[in-house]
């Protein structure tokens, strides 16, 4: 992908089983849904309850900042 100068979620089933064959049908979907995002729920993570908790968290802190 990197030398293809394009994400891994854009290469074909084809393309990456050139690479591997231990590939499950699991790992296509998180990459051809974008899922992977989703799955990032620990606390920092990108999931998108996370980061709206991140948000919250800096809104808080630059209101309690503000003079």
């Amino acid at each position: 992908a990197l030398e293809q100068g394009k994400p891994l979620s854009a290469l074909s089933r084809e393309e990456l089983r050139e690479h591997s064959d231990v590939l499950d049908e699991g790992f296509y979907e998180v990459l051809a849904s974008e899922n992977w995002l989703e799955s990032k729920r620990s606390e920092g993570g990108t999931a998108l309850p996370r980061v709206r908790e991140q948000l919250d968290r800096a809104r808080t802190l630059l209101d309690d900042s503000a003079p």
